[in-house]
């Protein structure tokens, strides 16, 4: 079974920056079915559901939000539909400079 980690963007990420972390994570060894999706739009039927370099550009629906907001769209917008709901990632501001994100 595939498991998508989801990845929210809180500020504005180059897609520079997007196709390195994707890369990155290419070269990491996964249990099988273990993948990233960078989560683009509050509608999850809607999202595509594996992230691969190169990143189309896109204007983030959760730009602006705290972490702990970000968890709540997870607990009740994410379970049962194959993105992992216990897990996700979040880019900020600090991202691009840093090359950090939060879990």
């Amino acid at each position: 079974m595939t498991v998508l980690y989801p990845i929210f963007c809180t500020a504005d990420i180059p897609v520079k920056v997007l196709d390195e972390l994707l890369n990155q994570a290419n070269e990491w060894e996964y249990v099988d079915g273990e993948m990233l999706c960078f989560v683009t739009t509050k509608d999850i039927s809607k999202l595509k559901k594996v992230s691969q370099p190169p990143m189309a550009s896109f204007e983030s629906p959760f730009l602006g939000m705290d972490v702990e907001s970000i968890n709540d769209f997870v607990k009740t917008h994410c379970h049962g539909t194959g993105l992992c709901s216990k897990l996700f990632a979040v880019l900020d501001n600090k991202t691009p400079e840093e090359k950090t994100c939060l879990l």
